[in-house]
């Protein structure tokens, strides 16, 4: 994933590697994921994606701001700005908890 940010005042520009996560992170946009699915994943593939959504988490508030992030999954090119950010944010949010439920009742092994 790739992640540019066009800041409030000015541009400020980041750019963000992270793996690729599969299965739980292939989806071409942010699809809901259910437990079943992130319980499912290999153990590393889920601590992955677990880290992926708490790190666009902040940057989906950025966005709130009026921020643009502009972020590539896939080969696609999503943006999330002022006009999306709060669904944005929803989706990450619940994302993350379906994640953190698998992680625990998995027991962190």
């Amino acid at each position: 994933m790739r992640i540019l940010i066009k800041g409030l005042t000015g541009i400020l520009v980041m750019a963000l590697i992270l793996p690729c996560i599969k299965p739980v992170e292939a989806q071409e946009q942010l699809a809901d994921v259910t437990l079943e699915q992130a319980l499912s994943a290999p153990p590393q593939h889920l601590a992955k994606g677990y880290l992926v959504v708490k790190a666009m988490i902040p940057l989906a508030r950025l966005a709130q701001q009026g921020a643009t992030i502009q972020r590539s999954l896939n080969d696609a090119d999503d943006v999330i700005n002022s006009a999306n950010a709060d669904d944005e944010l929803r989706s990450l949010e619940n994302r993350l908890s379906i994640y953190e439920q698998a992680i625990r009742r998995r027991g962190f092994t």
